[in-house]
C-alpha cells in the first residue's frame, strides 16, 4: 500500500450514507426517515465499540446539512465535568455560523460525572431551536435515568462475521488488496463484531505478502519480526540448533506468545499447502 492509502483505512472508507452502512439496518432505516422529517433534539446511541455510533452521527450531520463550523465532537472521557457542559451550553446559545443546525456529539457519554449529566438535562430538553445532541456510549447503565427519558434511544449491535467480511471485501476491492480467504475469515473472527477493528487488522496485514505471515499477524497482533524469523527457519530441513538458538536470543516475547505465533503460522502453512514438515513442527508445539 502507498503512504497515502495507509492513511487509516477505517477512516478513509467510513460510510457516508445510511445505505452504505453494513449491519443495524432497521436503525438506519428509522434514522433515514427521521432526518427527512423532524430529527429529535437528543439521540442516544448505545452499543459495543466499533459498531458504528460515531459513523451514524457523521451521516446525520451530513443529512441535516450541518456545517463543519457547527458540528462538535467531544470525548466525554476527556471533557467530563460540569464546567465542560456549561461551556457547551454557552456555545449552543450562539447562533449557527453557516446554517440553521448545530450538532453536538458526546462520545463515551457515560463517563460524564453525575453533576455534568444533570447539567446536560436542561440542554437536552430546553436547548435552543436547531441545536441537536447525539450521545454515544458503550455503557448506557452509567447514564442517569433522566438522560434516557430525554433521548430517542437506539441500541446498536455488533456485526456478525458475514457482515464483517462484507465490510472487508468492500475495502479490499477499492484498495486492490490481495489476501486469501483463510486470513479474511480470521480477521472477521478476531474483530469480535467491530467493523473498525476489522479494517484496522486488514490494514495491518495488507503490506505483508506471505499469507502464512498474514495469518500469524492476525492470530497474534504482537507478532515480531524475530518470531516470524523463527517460524521461517523451523520450516527449513536440516537446520542446525545453533541457527535456531541465534534467533531465540533475539526474541523478547513471552514463551507462550512465541508458542501461539508459531502455532498460528504453521496452521496457516498446513491450510495453504498441506506440508508434512509443518505438521511435524505443529505437533512439537
Amino acid at each position: 500500500l502507498s503512504k497515502e492509502t495507509q492513511m487509516e483505512l477505517y477512516k478513509k472508507h467510513r460510510p457516508a450514507d445510511f445505505k452504505d452502512v453494513v449491519g443495524n439496518k432497521t436503525t438506519c432505516e428509522v434514522l433515514s426517515n427521521l432526518v427527512s422529517k423532524q430529527f429529535p433534539k437528543a439521540v442516544l446511541f448505545s452499543g459495543p465499540s466499533g459498531c458504528g455510533k460515531t459513523t451514524l452521527a457523521r451521516i446525520i450531520k451530513s443529512k441535516l446539512n450541518c456545517s463543519d463550523f457547527d458540528y462538535f465532537e467531544k470525548n466525554s472521557a476527556d471533557s467530563r465535568g460540569i464546567d465542560d457542559i456549561r461551556e457547551i451550553s454557552r456555545n449552543a446559545m450562539v447562533k449557527s455560523m453557516a446554517g440553521s443546525v448545530k450538532l453536538y456529539v458526546l462520545d463515551e457519554a457515560h463517563k460524564l460525572t453525575n453533576d455534568a449529566q444533570t447539567a446536560l438535562l436542561k440542554l437536552l430538553e430546553d436547548g435552543p431551536s436547531g441545536v441537536h445532541f447525539i450521545l454515544c456510549t458503550t455503557d448506557p447503565n452509567k447514564l442517569i435515568k433522566t438522560i434516557h427519558t430525554r433521548c430517542t434511544s437506539f441500541q446498536l449491535s455488533k456485526l456478525d462475521n458475514d457482515e464483517i467480511e462484507e465490510v472487508l471485501n468492500k475495502v479490499i476491492q477499492k484498495e486492490k488488496i490481495k489476501i486469501n480467504s483463510e486470513v479474511l475469515e480470521k480477521i472477521a473472527e478476531a474483530s469480535e463484531g467491530s467493523a473498525r477493528q476489522a479494517v484496522v487488522l486488514l490494514e495491518k496485514v495488507a503490506a505483508i505478502k506471505d499469507p502464512n505471515e498474514q495469518y500469524a499477524a492476525i492470530v497474534n497482533p504482537e507478532t515480531t519480526k524475530n518470531t516470524i524469523d523463527l517460524c521461517r527457519i523451523l520450516m527449513k530441513k536440516g537446520v542446525s540448533w545453533k541457527e535456531v538458538a541465534e534467533i531465540l536470543k533475539k526474541i523478547d516475547d513471552e514463551p507462550e506468545t512465541v508458542r501461539r505465533i508459531v502455532l498460528g503460522y504453521y496452521k496457516s502453512v498446513l491450510l495453504n499447502s498441506g506440508m508434512a514438515h509443518a505438521a511435524k513442527v505443529l505437533n512439537a508445539f
